[in-house]
C-alpha cells in the first residue's frame, strides 16, 4: 500500500513505522504540487516537507533518482492543462485509473500511457478510510520488500487490478452537499471534469 500526503512525506513514514514487521508491504512517498501538477514520489524513506507549486517536474525528477524513488503522474488529466511534461522527462509510471477522476479521463490517461510507453498504475486517492482500495495496482516482484516494489513499478510489472470510482453518494458525503439542494432546489454538482 502507497501512503502519499499532499507535499509531506509524513503520513508514509508514520505508516511504514506502524506496519512494522506485520508483513504489510507500505511504500512510503509524497504527493508534490509541482508547479505544472501533482507528481507521486515512491520509495522516500526520510522526512521531507515541499513547497506547493516551487518545483518543477525536471526538479522532482532529479530529486527522485537521486534517492532511488518512483515517479508517477497522479490523475494527469484532471487539471485543466493536459500532462505533456511526460513527454519531456522520463516518469516511472502514469495514473491510468484514479478513484477520484471521471472514468473518461482515465481512459484518455490510459491512452496517453500507451502512446509513450509508460507503465499505468491505479491509486484509490483515498482522503477517508472507506476508500482505500478503490484503486489497486497488482505488482510482480521478486519478493515483498521495498527496494523490490519500486523496481518492479520501474519495469513496469504492474497491472491494474481493481478499478472502483468514487460514486456520487460518497461525493455528496466527502464534500458536503445537501441531499436537500440537488432534489428540492434542482441544484447541479458534479466535479469539474464531470460538468
Amino acid at each position: 500500500m502507497a501512503i502519499t500526503d499532499h507535499n509531506t512525506t509524513k503520513g508514509g513514514l508514520l505508516g511504514l513505522k506502524a506496519a512494522g514487521k506485520s508483513g504489510v508491504v507500505i511504500i512510503p512517498g509524497v504527493e508534490i504540487s509541482s508547479k505544472r501538477g501533482d507528481i507521486l514520489v515512491l520509495g522516500l524513506t526520510e522526512k521531507l516537507e515541499f513547497k506547493p507549486r516551487e518545483m518543477d517536474v525536471d526538479d522532482i525528477v532529479e530529486l527522485a533518482g537521486s534517492v532511488g524513488g518512483v515517479v508517477v503522474v497522479p490523475h494527469p488529466y484532471r487539471r485543466s492543462k493536459p500532462p505533456t511534461f511526460v513527454r519531456e522527462v522520463r516518469v516511472d509510471a502514469l495514473e491510468g485509473f484514479n478513484a477520484r477522476t471521471a472514468r473518461r479521463l482515465n481512459e484518455k490517461a490510459k491512452r496517453l500511457a500507451e502512446a509513450e510507453g509508460i507503465p499505468v498504475v491505479a491509486g484509490s486517492d483515498a482522503h477517508t478510510l472507506g476508500e482505500v482500495g478503490n484503486g489497486v495496482t497488482g505488482i510482480i516482484a521478486d519478493d515483498g520488500k521495498l527496494d523490490d516494489v519500486l523496481e518492479a513499478i520501474r519495469k513496469g510489472a504492474v497491472t491494474i487490478q481493481r478499478e472502483n470510482p468514487f460514486r456520487l453518494a460518497e461525493r455528496v458525503r466527502y464534500y458536503g452537499v445537501k441531499v436537500r439542494d440537488l432534489v428540492v432546489h434542482g441544484r447541479r454538482y458534479g466535479c469539474a471534469e464531470d460538468l
